[in-house]
C-alpha cells in the first residue's frame, strides 16, 4: 500500500477509482470529475442502493459486481456491504480526508437545498421533511453524516482489517495507491496536478 499526497499524479493508464470519505465530503463530485476527465464509466452508489421510497433494492450487490467488473471505473467507497468488493478491485483509493467542520458545513448545505428545491434523488426519492432532517434517527442524512463523521479517520488501518476479513492477498494492497487529501485546497491543487478542472460542488 503507497500512501501519497496531492503532489502524486495519477498514473498514465488510468485504471480503477474509489473515491472516499464520510458522508457530505464530496465523493460523487469528485468521482463524477474524474469520471469525465478521464472517460471513465462512473455509477453513483446510491442510485443502486436506494428504490423506490427508500426501500433498498434486491439487485444492489450484483449490480455493484457487474460494474467493478470493468477493467476502468470510478465510484464512491460507501456502503458496508459493497466495500469489501470495491476494495478488492480498486488500484487507487482517492481520501478526502477533510477537517469536520467543513465536511458538516457541505453537508447540511447541500441537504437544505435539496430539501428547499425538492430536487429529486433515485427513483422518485427526495429529502424527507424538517422534522426527520432534524431527528436523532438514521433516517436523517445529517445525523447519520454525524454519527459516522470518523469512521474513516484511520483508512491505511480500516483497509487493512477489511482485507484480511475478505480474504483479499497481501499482493493486491501492495500495489494499491491512497491519494491523501486533506483539504478542499489540496483537493484542487492535485485536480490542478492531472491537468484537470475543479469540480462543483454537488
Amino acid at each position: 500500500m503507497k500512501i501519497v499526497g496531492p503532489g502524486s499524479r495519477l498514473p498514465q493508464q488510468v485504471q480503477r477509482i474509489a473515491v472516499v470519505g464520510p458522508t457530505g465530503s464530496g465523493k460523487t463530485t469528485l468521482a463524477r470529475s474524474l469520471a469525465t476527465s478521464f472517460a471513465l464509466p462512473c455509477v453513483e452508489l446510491d442510485s443502486l442502493f436506494h428504490g423506490p421510497n427508500w426501500v433498498p433494492r434486491e439487485t444492489f450487490l450484483q449490480e455493484v459486481t457487474d460494474f467493478i467488473a470493468k477493467e476502468q471505473w470510478v465510484t464512491e467507497w460507501q456502503y458496508k456491504v459493497a466495500r469489501p468488493l470495491l476494495l478488492a478491485r480498486a488500484t487507487t483509493l482517492v481520501w478526502l480526508d477533510l477537517p469536520t467542520g467543513r465536511v458538516q458545513t457541505q453537508l447540511w448545505r447541500r441537504t437544505f437545498r435539496r430539501w428547499a428545491t425538492h430536487e429529486e434523488l433515485w427513483h422518485g426519492n427526495r429529502e424527507p421533511g424538517l422534522r426527520v432532517l432534524l431527528s436523532r434517527s438514521d433516517n436523517s442524512i445529517l445525523w447519520w453524516g454525524w454519527k459516522h463523521r470518523n469512521a474513516l479517520r484511520g483508512l491505511p488501518l480500516v483497509v487493512q482489517e477489511m482485507a484480511r476479513g475478505a480474504g483479499i492477498p497481501q499482493s493486491h494492497l501492495d500495489g494499491l495507491v491512497i491519494v491523501h487529501l486533506r483539504t478542499n485546497k489540496q483537493v484542487h491543487d492535485w485536480l490542478r496536478l492531472q491537468d484537470l478542472p475543479m469540480p462543483h460542488s454537488a
